[in-house]
């Protein structure tokens, strides 16, 4: 693998580039149970992805996964909040909390960019984004508040990296669709099922 794909995290650990191939396959690009391990062209592409975005792997600012035969990137939350205080036209960001009867139903994150009239605004519903995970069940707020600033960094500074979620359905294979084929009767005359 290129040591420049290795350089800028060497620079960010303060060790030499064997130390910082070890500590990358070790801990970021270390195999999960029942996974192979990582080839060096899919090392070296998750590299130049965290090296476009200037993201740091070892905290986990941007994370990897494989799936569908290809990496795929996946900023994390405070990869979001390191791409967002890092633009020039940054200017403050807000929340707003919807509830329902006492029940979490939506949160709007809207990012404040300088030179633009309005905020860049993202509503995410607890419905549609909640997962059966303990985190979503001990901290459904803080979740959907970390879910709709992460989309609203995308839509307000243009990065085209999808979320882990999106990635999955993508790669997943298409949902049958279910038919009835219980046939009552059959009119002979036209073929077709008589209800």
């Amino acid at each position: 693998m290129s040591p420049a794909l290795l350089q800028p995290i060497a620079d960010l650990t303060g060790l030499n580039i064997r130390e910082t191939r070890n500590l990358l396959k070790d801990s970021v690009f270390r195999p999960g149970k029942n996974e192979k391990a990582w080839t060096e062209n899919e090392v070296a592409a998750a590299l130049v992805f965290a090296r476009q975005y200037d993201l740091n792997p070892i905290t986990k600012e941007i994370q990897f996964f494989r799936t569908g035969g290809k990496v795929s990137p996946y900023i994390g939350y405070d990869g979001w909040v390191t791409v967002v205080n890092r633009q020039e036209d940054f200017s403050g960001v807000t929340f707003d909390v919807e509830l329902v009867e006492g029940q979490l139903v939506s949160v709007q994150c809207n990012i404040y960019r300088k030179g633009f009239d309005f905020p860049i605004s993202v509503r995410e519903f607890y419905q549609e984004c909640r997962k059966q995970t303990q985190p979503w069940s001990q901290m459904p707020s803080r979740m959907l508040r970390q879910r709709a600033f992460s989309q609203t960094a995308r839509l307000a500074y243009g990065i085209g990296i999808p979320d882990r979620d999106e990635v999955v359905m993508e790669d997943a294979p298409p949902t049958p669709e279910i038919v009835d084929l219980s046939v009552k009767e059959i009119d002979p005359d036209t073929g077709e099922v008589v209800d």
